[in-house]
């Protein structure tokens, strides 16, 4: 009978070479800086006056002891709120509030393709259901130019009114062109119209 206890000693597992017990030591983990929060106090004093104090119903709005109100923020929070202003002008006043300069410059660039179309197929349903599809084919294969001419003419005094309600206006350009030619401080400062830079990339605007 064969010896298999030698065949089997022959294929013992070989033993695994020591190794250290003690562990490598770690890097400690750089700590994350956060950014320091500026003291507006401090800036508000330095550049206002002591006695400033944040307002209880609008934290970005700072009121002085003698009534002075300023708007701070920083430079995304200030165009926000800029943005926001010109909106809140238009639901009140309507596009027809702003200067005739303006007026036209909108209903020149800031009209979109989408109202557009939306325009020409509800003009051409229209005259589709009072029986002219000759109008109705004309109105729906009409160019921009012709369209707006048409607008103009069959609404002289109304509009602005058949652009909103086919939701026309291209409001991101409205607003965007708005500060880019009057830039913030004339929405945020109803005192005189200035922006004023403070450290910390802040901006302020007095409001009265």
């Amino acid at each position: 009978m064969a010896d298999f206890n030698n065949f089997i000693k022959g294929f013992e597992t070989p033993q695994k070479p020591e190794q250290n017990v003690a562990k490598q030591p770690t890097q400690p983990k750089p700590v994350e800086q956060k950014p320091v929060e500026p003291n507006l106090d401090e800036i508000i004093s330095k550049h206002f006056g002591a006695g400033f104090k944040k307002s209880s119903y609008d934290p970005h709005t700072w009121e002085g002891e003698n009534g002075e109100e300023y708007w701070v923020g920083n430079d995304e929070e200030a165009t926000q709120a800029t943005r926001d202003d010109i909106q809140n002008y238009i639901d009140e006043e309507g596009i027809k509030g702003f200067t005739p300069y303006f007026q036209d410059w909108i209903h020149e660039n800031a009209i979109s393709e989408e109202g557009k179309q939306r325009l020409r197929e509800e003009y051409a349903d229209y005259f589709n259901e009072i029986g002219q599809p000759d109008d109705a084919k004309w109105i729906s294969e009409a160019d921009d130019d012709d369209l707006m001419a048409f607008i103009y003419n069959s609404f002289p005094d109304s509009y602005e009114e058949e652009f909103k309600r086919a939701n026309a206006y291209d409001m991101d350009k409205i607003l965007d062109e708005a500060i880019s030619l009057d830039g913030r401080g004339h929405f945020l400062s109803g005192y005189d119209g200035k922006e004023i830079e403070l450290p910390n990339g802040l901006f302020a605007y007095r409001r009265n």
